[in-house]
């Protein structure tokens, strides 16, 4: 399955942080299936942290490996 994750910086290897504030669906790492989502949030990211900088995060997950590993 291809998930995207769409932020103003490039994020390698999500991490897991306890959240400081409350979000929307809790804390957490937020992906879409959906490119064009990806592409809409880091732009209004890279707006709201005033920064010039868009990317979208691209991430493999073998869902076959990890039904197995539960």
């Amino acid at each position: 399955m291809i998930c995207y994750h769409g932020s103003d910086v490039i994020v390698d290897s999500p991490r897991i942080l306890d959240a400081n504030r409350p979000l929307d669906f809790g804390g957490g790492f937020y992906t879409t299936t959906s490119e064009i989502q990806a592409k809409n949030w880091a732009i209004k990211v890279s707006y709201r942290n005033n920064s010039n900088h868009k990317c979208v995060n691209r991430y493999e997950f073998d869902l076959e490996k990890a039904k197995a590993e539960l």
